[in-house]
Protein backbone atom coordinates (compact mmCIF):
# COMPACT_ATOMS: atom_id res chain seq x y z
CA UNK A 1 0.00 0.00 0.00
CA UNK A 2 1.17 3.56 -0.65
CA UNK A 3 0.13 5.15 1.78
CA UNK A 4 3.61 6.04 3.58
CA UNK A 5 6.70 5.74 0.89
CA UNK A 6 10.10 6.75 1.34
CA UNK A 7 12.03 6.19 -1.75
CA UNK A 8 15.97 7.84 -2.82
CA UNK A 9 16.10 10.70 -5.08
CA UNK A 10 18.59 9.03 -6.72
CA UNK A 11 15.76 5.69 -7.26
CA UNK A 12 13.57 8.06 -8.61
CA UNK A 13 16.07 9.73 -10.93
CA UNK A 14 16.34 6.26 -12.26
CA UNK A 15 13.24 4.95 -12.49
CA UNK A 16 11.14 8.09 -12.95
CA UNK A 17 8.06 8.71 -11.10
CA UNK A 18 5.09 7.93 -10.43
CA UNK A 19 3.11 6.43 -13.82
CA UNK A 20 0.36 9.29 -14.46
CA UNK A 21 -1.83 6.59 -16.74
CA UNK A 22 -2.84 5.21 -13.23
CA UNK A 23 -5.25 7.70 -11.77
CA UNK A 24 -5.72 5.84 -7.92
CA UNK A 25 -4.52 2.18 -7.17
CA UNK A 26 -2.11 0.15 -8.22
CA UNK A 27 0.39 2.87 -9.12
CA UNK A 28 2.68 2.43 -6.28
CA UNK A 29 2.90 -1.29 -7.44
CA UNK A 30 3.86 -0.42 -10.63
CA UNK A 31 6.28 2.25 -9.89
CA UNK A 32 8.17 -0.22 -7.32
CA UNK A 33 8.53 -2.53 -10.31
CA UNK A 34 10.24 -0.46 -11.72
CA UNK A 35 12.52 1.29 -9.11
CA UNK A 36 13.83 -1.93 -8.36
CA UNK A 37 14.03 -3.65 -11.99
CA UNK A 38 16.06 -0.11 -13.73
CA UNK A 39 18.46 0.54 -11.09
CA UNK A 40 22.05 -1.31 -11.51
CA UNK A 41 22.05 -2.52 -8.24
CA UNK A 42 18.10 -2.55 -7.04
CA UNK A 43 17.36 -0.85 -3.65
CA UNK A 44 16.34 -3.19 -0.95
CA UNK A 45 12.60 -2.66 -0.02
CA UNK A 46 12.42 -2.35 3.69
CA UNK A 47 9.35 -2.78 5.95
CA UNK A 48 9.66 -0.88 9.39
CA UNK A 49 7.04 -2.73 12.09
CA UNK A 50 7.57 -0.20 14.73
CA UNK A 51 6.68 2.60 12.41
CA UNK A 52 2.92 4.18 13.14
CA UNK A 53 1.15 5.16 10.34
CA UNK A 54 -2.41 5.80 10.30
CA UNK A 55 -3.97 5.51 7.03
CA UNK A 56 -8.16 5.76 6.54
CA UNK A 57 -8.08 3.68 4.30
CA UNK A 58 -10.73 4.24 1.10
CA UNK A 59 -12.75 6.85 3.29
CA UNK A 60 -12.52 9.27 0.31
CA UNK A 61 -13.51 6.94 -2.55
CA UNK A 62 -15.94 4.74 -0.45
CA UNK A 63 -18.35 8.18 -0.44
CA UNK A 64 -18.73 7.23 -4.58
CA UNK A 65 -18.63 4.27 -5.20
CA UNK A 66 -18.60 3.98 -8.98
CA UNK A 67 -15.22 5.75 -8.52
CA UNK A 68 -13.54 3.81 -6.58
CA UNK A 69 -14.71 -0.07 -8.32
CA UNK A 70 -13.71 1.75 -11.83
CA UNK A 71 -10.55 3.06 -10.58
CA UNK A 72 -9.81 -0.19 -8.55
CA UNK A 73 -9.93 -2.36 -11.67
CA UNK A 74 -9.43 0.05 -14.35
CA UNK A 75 -5.96 0.33 -12.49
CA UNK A 76 -5.65 -3.65 -11.98
CA UNK A 77 -6.11 -4.09 -15.67
CA UNK A 78 -3.71 -1.59 -16.49
CA UNK A 79 -1.19 -2.96 -14.38
CA UNK A 80 -2.21 -6.51 -16.28
CA UNK A 81 -1.62 -5.09 -19.41
CA UNK A 82 1.81 -3.63 -18.71
CA UNK A 83 3.01 -6.81 -16.80
CA UNK A 84 1.16 -9.61 -18.55
CA UNK A 85 0.51 -7.93 -22.27
CA UNK A 86 -3.10 -7.46 -24.03
CA UNK A 87 -4.15 -11.09 -24.10
CA UNK A 88 -3.33 -11.69 -20.60
CA UNK A 89 -5.57 -8.33 -20.09
CA UNK A 90 -8.64 -9.03 -22.34
CA UNK A 91 -8.64 -12.16 -20.05
CA UNK A 92 -8.70 -10.60 -17.00
CA UNK A 93 -11.13 -8.36 -18.32
CA UNK A 94 -13.72 -11.07 -19.21
CA UNK A 95 -12.90 -12.63 -15.58
CA UNK A 96 -13.62 -8.94 -14.02
CA UNK A 97 -17.26 -8.89 -16.15
CA UNK A 98 -18.01 -12.26 -15.40
CA UNK A 99 -17.24 -11.64 -11.43
CA UNK A 100 -19.55 -8.36 -11.31
CA UNK A 101 -22.19 -9.86 -13.80
CA UNK A 102 -22.53 -12.52 -10.55
CA UNK A 103 -22.99 -9.83 -8.22
CA UNK A 104 -25.13 -7.91 -10.10
CA UNK A 105 -27.68 -11.56 -9.99
CA UNK A 106 -26.62 -11.92 -6.40
CA UNK A 107 -27.87 -8.28 -5.53
CA UNK A 108 -31.15 -8.77 -7.64
CA UNK A 109 -31.54 -11.93 -5.70
CA UNK A 110 -31.75 -10.20 -3.21
CA UNK A 111 -33.72 -7.15 -3.60
CA UNK A 112 -36.25 -9.56 -4.87
CA UNK A 113 -36.48 -11.18 -1.72
CA UNK A 114 -36.68 -7.59 -0.22
CA UNK A 115 -33.65 -7.11 1.85
CA UNK A 116 -32.84 -3.61 1.82
CA UNK A 117 -33.81 -2.71 -1.63
CA UNK A 118 -32.59 0.82 -1.61
CA UNK A 119 -28.73 -0.32 -0.76
CA UNK A 120 -29.09 -3.38 -3.56
CA UNK A 121 -30.20 -0.96 -6.47
CA UNK A 122 -27.75 1.30 -5.90
CA UNK A 123 -24.99 -1.36 -6.16
CA UNK A 124 -26.88 -3.12 -9.01
CA UNK A 125 -26.60 0.56 -10.83
CA UNK A 126 -22.68 1.07 -9.86
CA UNK A 127 -21.76 -2.53 -10.99
CA UNK A 128 -23.93 -2.32 -13.72
CA UNK A 129 -21.69 1.06 -14.67
CA UNK A 130 -18.51 -0.07 -13.77
CA UNK A 131 -19.16 -3.38 -16.33
CA UNK A 132 -20.55 -0.84 -18.87
CA UNK A 133 -16.91 1.30 -18.71
CA UNK A 134 -14.56 -1.34 -18.12
CA UNK A 135 -15.20 -2.97 -21.01
CA UNK A 136 -13.76 0.26 -23.24
CA UNK A 137 -11.06 0.14 -20.62
CA UNK A 138 -8.50 -2.31 -22.21
CA UNK A 139 -7.09 -1.93 -26.10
Amino acid sequence: MGAALLVRGTAIAQAGLLDERFFMYSEELEWQFRLTQNAHSPPPVLYLPSAVIIHYEGRSSAQVPFVRHYHFQRSRLLLARLWYGSVFAKLFLTYLVLSYIWEILIESSKDLLGHRRDLRRQRIAVYAAVVSRLTDTVE
